[in-house]
């Protein structure tokens, strides 16, 4: 290796040059991340006058350029910018002028330093996400003296472009590549369009967006051809699938007629509970009746868990008969991993929407900044970059994973 690289003998170890500034204190460190900006505007600049100088040669040194024999010259400088970080910094760029072709000759550092990090833009997408709107975005994110950012204009068109290949990426993700045991769907309102979102869960026990489509309700045809599109992609249920829903009428009746016998419904026992209790105008009655609820389905045995939920049934039915007749509806697929066994195992986890819950607040704290929604296209975009983040942040391994095997045995 050249004597002019730099080496680092152990791994995780600083260069002699640096761990000299940190042996002098906390200060020196806290001037040195201040003024990291600086040094790596100084560094690129010294990049350019290198080039500059195997060009031309030394400033004011006669005869000392015999590689390109005199052809290169310094010709000034121009106003001109490049990339530090996600910021567009102005500079001085030199000028070299070609005496042979009568032009200036461009400074091929210059060049890649002028063009954006392709990292650049993922980079700007994160951040918009995160909070930072796209007006906003060159004033919060300016960090160096003399940088003049990117435009509102320009980022929105980085940021359609990278939403777009984003939403792309996961309408095409190949789902052959897991085994799913569960699908939940749930719908996402922007300002009164619904999109519906489908999450799966792997054998493993991770949890993928693998889908979603805007619909102005949960009718069945919408759902069936997300559902259809997720087998074109590669889902198997030939082993069967739980599928978590919320009780849409439409959801089922999709569900139903895609996936057959080989799909168990469970129904959202929060939403249910939920759905009862508000029938009942006293408060004092729906803190007791949630309670009694929530007992009933915290009993992990489907023959005690059915008596309790008969019996509030019975006993609501004088006082509150239309609470009595939502408990009854769809009242056998709320108990469906009672009835498969696995209640005790899985029902935390799989028994209710929560995690569809979890992920609709998560993509609207992403989307808080959206002042107006203009399209079906803008409204995608925005979900798929929101779910992606989502992904990272809360679709971690179910605490219940080692369970799923158990799960899928009894399925079918």
């Amino acid at each position: 290796m050249s004597k002019d690289v730099m080496q680092i003998e152990n791994p995780g170890t600083l260069p002699e040059g640096l761990q000299k500034i940190l042996d002098t204190g906390i200060d020196s460190l806290k001037l040195l991340v201040e003024h990291l900006g600086t040094m790596q505007l100084a560094f690129f600049l010294a990049v350019m006058e290198a080039e500059v100088k195997s060009l031309c040669g030394v400033r004011r040194k006669r005869d000392n350029n015999k590689q390109h024999k005199g052809r290169y010259e310094r010709w000034g400088s121009r106003p001109g910018s490049i990339m530090i970080g996600d910021e567009r910094v102005k500079v001085s760029v030199p000028r070299v002028q070609d005496r042979v072709k009568g032009k200036a000759r461009p400074l091929e550092t210059y060049k890649l330093l002028h063009k954006p990090n392709p990292n650049m833009v993922k980079r700007i997408a994160r951040k918009i996400v995160y909070g930072i709107s796209q007006r906003n975005y060159k004033k919060v994110a300016t960090e160096f003296v003399g940088s003049f950012g990117l435009s509102a204009s320009s980022i929105s068109r980085k940021y359609k472009s990278y939403s777009a290949q984003v939403l792309k990426e996961q309408e095409e993700r190949n789902l052959a590549e897991n085994t799913f045991v569960a699908l939940l769907l749930d719908g996402k309102y922007f300002q009164g369009v619904q999109v519906l979102i489908c999450v799966g869960i792997t054998d493993k026990g991770e949890k993928i967006v693998v889908g979603m489509v805007e619909t102005a309700t949960e009718n069945a045809e919408a759902v069936q051809g997300l559902l259809q599109d997720l087998i074109d992609r590669g889902l198997r249920y030939d082993k069967g699938l739980l599928v978590i829903l919320d009780g849409s009428k439409g959801l089922r009746k999709a569900v139903k007629a895609v996936f057959g016998d080989k799909a168990q419904v469970q129904r959202c026992t929060w939403h249910k509970r939920e759905n009862v209790v508000s029938y009942i105008e006293k408060e004092d009655e729906k803190v007791r009746v949630r309670g009694e609820l929530q007992q009933a389905y915290d009993e992990p045995n489907y023959d005690k868990a059915k008596e309790a939920l008969l019996s509030i049934k019975k006993g609501l039915k004088e006082s509150h008969p239309k609470a009595s007749n939502s408990l009854s509806e769809g009242l056998e697929e709320t108990l469906t991993l009672h009835r498969l066994g696995v209640a005790e195992e899985l029902g935390r986890s799989l028994q209710t929407n929560n995690i569809m819950e979890n992920l609709n607040s998560l993509i609207a704290q992403r989307c808080r900044n959206v002042a107006r929604w203009m399209n079906s296209s803008q409204r995608q975009r925005w979900a798929a970059m929101a779910n992606r983040e989502s992904e990272t942040w809360s679709m971690k391994i179910l605490p219940c994973a080692d369970h799923l095997p158990e799960l899928q045995a009894v399925l079918l």
